[in-house]
């Protein structure tokens, strides 16, 4: 069994409905007050068991009892007594103006009709649970009707300062000031209200549970973190809850030439929620199965640089599965003819433009670096890269050793021909690109002859490239 509150209008009716327990009040669809409103209140208290039936009075604001209080005293006596139901009665003066100010709605309508019939209700569940007893009118008549009518007004004053539904004084909030709120998955409509009205940032939880479900957005509330402010709109805040926690995004750039261990620095650097460790698990190459990694024997060479952009859900793996799908979205349409036709397979193109990327500082030498190599691989020459040799003992900085140059390792290619066993950093497309497009010319030697611009001279034979490099010294 369960309690029906009524707001009366002369257009519409505002209706709202208790659950069994009589705690909670659930505002129900607005009808009209027409011939048929006798009927659609019998539905009602057949469909929700009716046992009781409270009906707001609408005094003037000064407690008196003006025509509209009467009409609804007649209405109550024409119709819903007839129902032979019990009826309460209940001040409902400020039902109206507080969903009006809260909602900011200019004029009374179907919002308001709806909201007002909820708050009747909840005071009077309130009262009848000891804070202030509604009016009993069981017995009511004709003429005792009135006398109630003349004898609540005395109420009013009492009403007001004790405010219309609790009498507990709250904190005063200061507007304006952020405050972190967390809706956790299966936080019910309920709970969400009473927890931003125990942040300050709402005023009302009832008004704002009402104000939800008269949208029909009880069940759009998106569980996360937000970061909202005091005294808040109840349209401001439920507009951030249905919207969804705001998605925050990490980006970082890896530059061409980076090697896998600057990489590795490099994410764990800007990234807050990555760490250094779980990058170095990331990229063990058995972790991926994919075909284009069956001859390589790390993922040197295949985080593609780029530049990234993440979510806080991210792990490193994901981060390293992002680069390697960059990779072959990248060089998936590259035509490979020419590297088959000279005995090449993909890998081995990889290693040689990770050479030209760290060789090259003007982009148009990238295809004349690529020829030299090529050239020098042609007649099985030794390549004489040191990129390679600073590779293998991680040494960037500085120029290598008499002893550097000694060490017997295949990525040293002053020693060792053919090329190293990997890639040795991870190149750009444009280098790939060179590394499969060697430009037509016969040179064998490049040396700087630029050292502010990076630039090569470049030439056929060991006497051109060996006098150039000591004038250059």
């Amino acid at each position: 069994m369960r309690i029906l509150g009524l707001d009366i209008g002369d257009k519409r009716i505002g209706a709202a409905v208790s659950d069994k327990l009589e705690i909670i009040s659930t505002p129900l669809e607005v009808f009209n007050n027409d011939k048929k409103v006798k009927e659609k209140l019998q539905k009602l208290i057949n469909e929700y068991k009716i046992k009781k039936i409270v009906v707001g009075i609408p005094y003037t604001l000064r407690g008196e009892v003006g025509i509209q209080a009467k009409k609804v005293a007649s209405f109550v006596e024409d119709i819903v007594m007839s129902a032979g139901i019990e009826v309460d009665y209940i001040d409902e003066r400020y039902t109206t103006k507080i969903p009006l100010k809260l909602l900011k709605i200019k004029s009374k309508s179907k919002i308001i009709d709806k909201f007002s019939a909820g708050i009747i209700l909840k005071d009077y569940l309130d009262r009848q649970k000891g804070k202030l007893k509604a009016v009993n009118n069981k017995f009511i008549n004709k003429i005792n009707l009135v006398i109630i009518l003349l004898v609540i007004p005395l109420l009013s004053f009492y009403l007001v300062s004790c405010s219309l539904f609790r009498g507990e004084e709250k904190e005063i909030v200061p507007a304006g000031v952020e405050v972190e709120f967390e809706i956790k998955e299966g936080t019910t409509l309920k709970e969400i209200a009473s927890l931003l009205e125990e942040k300050g940032i709402i005023d009302n939880a009832f008004f704002f549970r009402l104000f939800v479900e008269q949208r029909g957005k009880e069940k759009s509330l998106i569980p996360g973190i937000y970061t909202l402010e005091t005294n808040s709109e109840y349209e401001d805040v439920l507009n951030k809850i249905v919207a969804g926690q705001p998605v925050v995004t990490y980006k970082f750039t890896i530059p061409e030439g980076y090697t896998v261990k600057q990489i590795i620095e490099r994410v764990a650097q800007e990234i807050p929620f990555i760490e250094y460790q779980d990058m170095e698990q990331a990229v063990d190459i058995s972790n991926y199965k994919y075909d284009y990694l069956e001859d390589a024997s790390s993922l040197e060479g295949f985080l593609f640089p780029d530049t990234y952009e993440i979510t806080i859900d991210y792990y490193a793996r994901n981060i390293i599965e992002m680069m390697l799908a960059q990779y072959q979205f990248e060089t998936g349409s590259l035509d490979y003819s020419f590297a088959e036709d000279k005995g090449f397979t993909r890998y081995d193109i990889l290693k040689i433009a990770s050479m030209i990327e760290r060789e090259a500082y003007v982009p148009e030498e990238r295809a004349l670096i690529s020829a030299v190599i090529h050239n020098r691989l042609d007649i099985n020459m030794a390549l004489g890269i040191d990129a390679t040799l600073c590779y293998f003992l991680d040494k960037w900085d500085g120029n290598l050793t008499e002893t550097d140059l000694e060490i017997d390792t295949e990525y040293n290619t002053r020693l060792y021909t053919g090329l190293p066993p990997t890639p040795i950093c991870n190149p750009g497309l444009a280098s790939i690109e060179a590394a499969l497009n060697p430009a037509d010319v016969d040179f064998l030697y490049y040396v700087v002859d630029d050292p502010v611009r990076h630039t090569h001279h470049f030439s056929i034979d060991y006497e051109e490239h060996t006098r150039v490099q000591n004038n250059t010294d």
